[in-house]
């Protein structure tokens, strides 16, 4: 069976996520300090996703596509292996109000092997 990549542009079905299985045991993340600094520490939590926090990310990818953005699915048959969400508005503009080099955006990846979740913000990078 071969898996099936999907570009949704329109509203999720509530039932989007009734074959993902989430589960994430973490034992350390990586952080940001006050310098702005990346660094690892120890932190662990299972992740693991009921109904009600799956309606939850639908609502986020539904967000996602009411402002223009997409979302990418791939599945193996009926299941869904893993999406990421590509929010469609940009945010950002400088204090005069230009449109900045590079657009703000939020992107949410989601998936079952390996077993992942990642955020990305790209923030504006300031002019000179």
């Amino acid at each position: 069976m071969n898996d099936t990549i999907h570009i949704l542009t329109t509203r999720i079905a509530p039932d989007f996520l009734i074959t993902f299985e989430r589960f994430q045991e973490t034992h350390r993340i990586y952080a940001v300090d006050s310098s702005g600094q990346l660094y690892q520490k120890d932190e662990q939590y299972i992740d693991e996703w009921d109904d009600e926090k799956k309606q939850k990310v639908i609502e986020i990818l539904n967000y996602y596509i009411d402002r223009g953005g997409v979302v990418v699915a791939i599945q193996k048959g009926e299941t869904l292996l893993g999406f990421a969400g590509l929010d469609g508005m940009s945010v950002c503009r400088d204090e005069c109000g230009h449109q900045p080099v590079l657009d703000c955006f939020s992107l949410l990846v989601w998936g079952v092997e390996p077993r992942i979740c990642v955020r990305w913000v790209l923030r504006c990078t300031e002019r000179n």
